[in-house]
């Protein structure tokens, strides 16, 4: 147990005293979900909580130290609750909109937050639906829980959403895609030949506005309480632009909570940002892991 774990000697000695906590937790919690809200109460950030074989194994984050447990099915009394999946939908990556056969419109979207997020989530106990861009980042594992769908452009995100939203109750909804604002609505100035633009005359581009998804998710969903998580990216933004930002988001499409990143916080080495619910601040992060967790806690409604 984590008791004896040598990595205790990084803990300082109020999170040496937690550490066995995990076990205790693991021992007495009379479901997954209820573990997990003991330890976010206790201060642990929970990487994964799962069944492997005949154990159930944990993987968390208290401080700066990951620790580690494991107990044997029989001694826990939740496993009856391990097959309580709830759904989830994560969309991720960006759309690609046509201008001719060869050429496209779209974003720098990797498509690696929303990879990560199907990743925590299917660990920490859910049924994950991952709607991703062709081409985009997926998860890097495989699971009886993770169901993989991809689109293209706009309007087959938007189909592929509303079908399932339609025919399936999900229990919550995170909407990571970078979605186009526009797509072509004429081209002047260059002919289409063998389904490609010549490129040796100037050509204007004739844009139309998209209407947003976002906006559309609880009208589509079958589920009258779906949980809606918003994303907003901004760039070089100062707080005022953020703010308005942010309230248009919420007037418009009146998620349960927004994540926020401005690129200038986004590199290899961190991925700052907060998550806003009905317009106030609940969380700051620092990395994907932490995001992901932060939005476990508003879904679950755990608050601390």
């Amino acid at each position: 147990g984590l008791a004896l774990s040598s990595r205790n000697v990084r803990l300082n000695p109020r999170e040496r005293e937690k550490a066995p906590l995990i076990y205790r937790i693991l021992t007495t919690a009379p479901s997954r979900r209820e573990a997990l809200r003991k330890l976010a109460e206790a201060g642990f950030r929970v990487e994964y909580l799962d069944q492997f074989e005949d154990r159930l194994l944990v993987a968390a984050h208290l401080g700066s130290v990951r620790l580690i447990d494991n107990v044997s099915l029989d001694q826990s009394l939740m496993v009856d609750s391990l097959r309580e999946r709830p759904k989830i939908l994560i969309t991720s990556g960006p759309t690609r909109e046509p201008i001719d056969r060869v050429r496209q419109l779209t974003n720098g979207s990797s498509g690696k937050t929303g990879a990560e997020l199907a990743k925590v989530f299917v660990h920490l106990g859910y049924n994950v639906y991952f709607v991703h861009a062709q081409g985009s980042e997926q998860p890097n594992f495989q699971s009886e829980n993770l169901k993989l769908f991809d689109y293209t452009d706009f309007e087959s995100l938007n189909e592929c959403l509303k079908t399932h939203l339609k025919n399936e109750s999900f229990f919550a909804i995170i909407h990571a895609a970078a979605v186009s604002d526009f797509s072509v609505d004429a081209i002047e100035g260059a002919e289409l030949r063998g389904g490609k633009l010549s490129s040796g005359a100037t050509t204007t581009l004739h844009l139309k506005p998209r209407f947003k998804i976002l906006s559309l998710l609880q009208s589509y969903s079958k589920n009258p309480d779906l949980k809606v998580i918003g994303f907003k990216l901004t760039a070089d933004a100062d707080i005022n632009t953020i703010e308005s930002a942010l309230l248009k988001v919420n007037e418009e499409a009146h998620p349960l909570a927004i994540v926020h990143n401005d690129l200038r916080e986004i590199n290899s080495d961190s991925h700052k940002g907060q998550i806003f619910s009905h317009g106030q601040l609940q969380a700051n992060f620092n990395t994907k892991g932490e995001m992901a967790w932060e939005i476990y806690k508003i879904l679950e409604g755990i608050t601390l």
